[in-house]
């Protein structure tokens, strides 16, 4: 009876780690692309939580840019996306200054398009 009980609970954890990964990792449908960015969003905002820094989410949507530095004249070095955290690093003038969380993408973008989470 306990053997059948403790299969159940694997097979229901192990189903929930499989739709996590097929979630977080796999290309969806397209219909399914909102579901997506709003789950990771939540799974990233939740390590948030459970650490002490400041993070950046764009809440305008497309076309914020990135800038190599805190002016409009600034290089541009791509286009921010909707569903990744930034980490802050420092403020500026009207601007923030932000880094990707896999350290590849660092700049600077206005801070009307942000929304500022954390400390």
């Amino acid at each position: 009876m306990y053997l059948v009980v403790i299969l159940i609970i694997l097979s229901t954890m192990g189903l929930l780690l499989l739709v996590a990964y097929y979630i977080t990792f796999q290309p969806v449908p397209y219909p399914l692309e909102p579901l997506k960015e709003r789950v990771l969003i939540a799974l990233q905002m939740e390590e948030i939580m459970h650490r002490d820094l400041d993070m950046v989410v764009f809440d305008k949507g497309e076309g914020t840019v990135i800038r190599e530095s805190p002016e409009e004249e600034g290089e541009v070095i791509r286009e921010a996306r909707t569903d990744v955290l930034y980490r802050k690093l420092e403020k500026y003038n009207g601007w923030v200054k932000i880094r990707r969380r896999d350290g590849f993408v660092e700049g600077w973008v206005k801070e009307e398009f942000v929304r500022i989470i954390g400390n």
